[in-house]
């Protein structure tokens, strides 16, 4: 299991996941690593139709 160590931003908006084993994912792909448990810490919300990792 990983941590979230860092947002990847495009614009001011986050696009993406870094993750603490030096991973860095698409915010579709963090989501989904978390859906299965793979993400330490973190929700999943969903806003404006977009879903995205918050840290619980």
């Amino acid at each position: 299991m990983v941590n979230i160590t860092g947002l990847v931003k495009e614009d001011g908006a986050v696009v993406g996941y870094q993750l603490s084993n030096g991973q860095t994912l698409s915010s579709a792909e963090g989501v989904a690593l978390a859906r299965q448990g793979g993400i330490q810490g973190v929700g999943i919300s969903e806003r404006d139709g977009n879903e995205y990792l918050f840290l619980a």
